[in-house]
């Protein structure tokens, strides 16, 4: 799995993930060692593909994890 963090920061960057969860835990890292606001998130930020680059969830700016069915409907996880 893949979790797209596309933001002012860096144009296009994609970081490798186990699950929804590490996901999660990269994006907020992320965010927070590049002091990046929601204005600076760009077109894709949070989404997660899996290895065939199917969309299988998103990542919210917050860490909320959604998961994506296969009509494109998307469900939040709660833990």
């Amino acid at each position: 799995m893949i979790v797209c963090l596309n933001s002012t920061a860096l144009a296009r960057f994609s970081e490798p993930c186990a699950d929804l969860q590490n996901a999660s835990a990269i994006l907020r890292s992320y965010i927070k060692r590049h002091d990046l606001g929601m204005s600076d998130m760009r077109f894709g930020f949070g989404n997660v593909s899996d290895d065939a680059g199917n969309n299988v969830g998103h990542i919210s700016y917050n860490g909320r994890i959604w998961v994506t069915d296969a009509n494109g409907n998307k469900t939040e996880v709660t833990t």
